[in-house]
């Protein structure tokens, strides 16, 4: 069979022990981290400097290495220029969905006879579409009560999953419940039985494909050959698969990453999504941090797809097809819409000679547009109020608009932001102890398009969320009108140096660093940064506080505990 031809090649690969990519032990290893002449100028030398090596594929895909011979072990990325930010309204979260699918395989591996489970992977999607074009059937009267729909939706489709499990899974009292359940419903109209009856060979089929898949075979060949961290992560700007391996096993990263963004089969699609549902379950729907986030991100962006979740909206991904994430697939994740990068003990000539021979027949695709909607001006402060369950302590967050990575005045922002919240030493830290108000917390992210500046606070005992938005208001307003003190301003360099350097000491972590830089901005942003963050003034500090921190430009949640009796019908069943 094909698949056993080439899961031994995997292991093959996996089986050379003395890789050309590996360097000899003896050769002189370079200084990982390169000290920059001085310039000259106010704010001293330029920093230091990451030693990286690019190259790029004719198919657009960029490679970027940096040699490490200190150990025999690489920390490898693969990060898409794809995220939450790229999705259509209708079709939120796919990004995250690709991520739990780009797991499952690819004709290769994850099944033990492709040939034969193909054809019921298409027969399951056929029948989807027919589930939904017979849903679109029923009576209006019964489409409009969307309550009753629902109950449709979810009784047909937990019936068939029931009845269609094997005996060693079969709950036979759950499904004697849900018949019951669905004999209203099915009483209805007659045009709810074909509903019924599509979810039970639809169910029926799915079961079928299942009989052929090797559930995590990727993970369990990275694992038995010495990778560790594997891991995958999507964001707003980006989705990213990662681990790190010996540097004699890098050929099979290449295999696998290679398979990955050739030829993924996305089975199990339907209960792989109805896991993300129980993710976001667990992660939004029943958490206080999940719930306020995705109501403030909603708030604060009226146009741009900034304020829809990354996971999704529930009503989205209950609908989505394995049709469409296909497409997204197709449109988002060729090479050119890649950038893979390798730390460690490997040589850049033996990096891009092994890319060429994984990657380099994957076709480009063409570039999607970019996103054109700007969210437009704030026209005065939006405020809102979340009740939820599990809350202990309320809080409060605030979030104002700012530009992207990139713009000049990010770097002053980000010396504003560790005068806020730079250890014990921060004023909003010091503002705890002294006044004993709350927590609080400022933060600046990065982000491709103009993002958010944001304040979190939780109050203390006896204090009030108003007290906490109070000390706040008087933090911003001292940023205004007066200097950051010299100690403060060195302390807040000194910082930021240190934790960029610390960022470049783990493989793993510079690997990620360049990687997300090059998505947003270009990887020698990280070159650059000291010295152009060395160039911020006092005054910059103070014209950003005016410009971006002012009442009508934010948006202001506060998260309440929800009495018992408010609490959503179904919430943490």
């Amino acid at each position: 069979m094909r698949r056993q031809r080439l899961a031994a090649a995997a292991f093959a690969a996996a089986a050379l022990v003395a890789s050309p990519l590996a360097a000899p032990a003896a050769s002189a290893p370079p200084a990982p981290l390169a000290p920059a002449p001085a310039d000259g100028g106010e704010g001293g030398s330029k920093g230091l400097q990451v030693p990286v090596k690019e190259g790029v594929l004719p198919n657009g895909l960029k490679v970027l290495v940096v040699e490490r011979h200190e150990a025999p072990v690489v920390s490898c990325v693969v990060k898409f220029r794809v995220g939450g930010v790229d999705e259509k309204v209708g079709q939120t979260g796919i990004a995250h969905i690709l991520e739990h699918m780009l797991f499952k395989g690819t004709d290769v591996w994850g099944t033990t006879d492709y040939a034969a489970e193909k054809p019921l992977l298409d027969r399951t999607e056929r029948l989807y579409h027919e589930i939904l074009a017979a849903r679109e059937a029923l009576p209006l009267e019964i489409r409009r009560h969307t309550e009753v729909l629902d109950d449709i939706v979810r009784v047909s489709h937990a019936l068939a999953l029931a009845e269609a499990a094997p005996p060693e899974r079969r709950d036979a009292a759950a499904a004697a419940a849900l018949a019951e359940e669905a004999k209203p419903l099915l009483a209805l109209d007659p045009s709810v039985q074909r509903v019924f009856d599509l979810e039970r060979e639809f169910c029926r089929v799915q079961e079928e494909a299942d009989r052929f898949v090797v559930d995590d075979e990727d993970w369990q060949i990275l694992e038995r050959n010495g990778a560790w961290g594997l891991n995958a992560s999507t964001g707003a700007d980006s989705t990213q698969y990662f681990y790190s391996l010996p540097a004699n096993r890098l050929e099979l990263w290449a295999l696998v990453e290679s398979g990955r963004m050739r030829h993924p089969v996305f089975r199990q699609f339907y209960k792989e999504r109805d896991v993300i549902m129980e993710e976001r379950r667990m992660r939004v729907d029943n958490n206080p941090n999940g719930v306020m986030w995705e109501q403030l991100n909603a708030a604060a962006y009226t146009a741009h797809p900034y304020g829809s979740p990354v996971i999704g909206w529930a009503s989205d991904i209950a609908r989505v097809s394995r049709s469409q994430v296909e497409a997204f697939f197709r449109k988002h994740y060729a090479p050119n819409r890649a950038v893979a990068c390798v730390v460690g003990d490997v040589k850049f000539e033996a990096v891009m000679d092994l890319m060429r021979r994984y990657f380099g027949d994957i076709p480009r695709q063409p570039d999607p547009e970019p996103v054109v909607t700007r969210e437009p001006p704030q026209l005065g402060e939006r405020r809102i109020t979340a009740k939820v369950q599990n809350l202990r302590v309320p809080q409060v967050a605030l979030m104002f608009h700012r530009p992207a990575l990139g713009h000049p005045d990010m770097f002053a922002l980000d010396i504003l932001s560790g005068v806020l919240s730079s250890g014990n030493t921060g004023r909003l830290d010091k503002s705890l102890w002294e006044k004993r108000i709350g927590r609080i917390f400022a933060g600046n992210q990065d982000t491709l398009y103009p993002g958010t500046f944001v304040f979190v606070g939780t109050p203390l005992p006896g204090k009030t969320l108003e007290d906490v938005e109070k000390e706040i208001g008087e933090q911003i307003a001292r940023l205004r009108s007066e200097p950051v003190t010299d100690a403060e301003f060195a302390k807040v360099r000194n910082q930021n140096a240190a934790s960029l350097v610390r960022g470049m000491q783990s493989g793993m972590d510079l690997a990620q660093t360049l990687t997300t830089y090059e998505i947003l901005h270009g990887w020698d942003f990280i070159n650059t940064y000291m010295e152009r963050s060395a160039k911020v003034t006092k005054e910059d500090v103070m014209r950003v506080a005016a410009k971006y921190l002012h009442d009508d430009n934010r948006t202001v949640i506060h998260l309440l505990p929800a009495p018992a009796a408010d609490a959503p019908e179904g919430n943490g069943k």
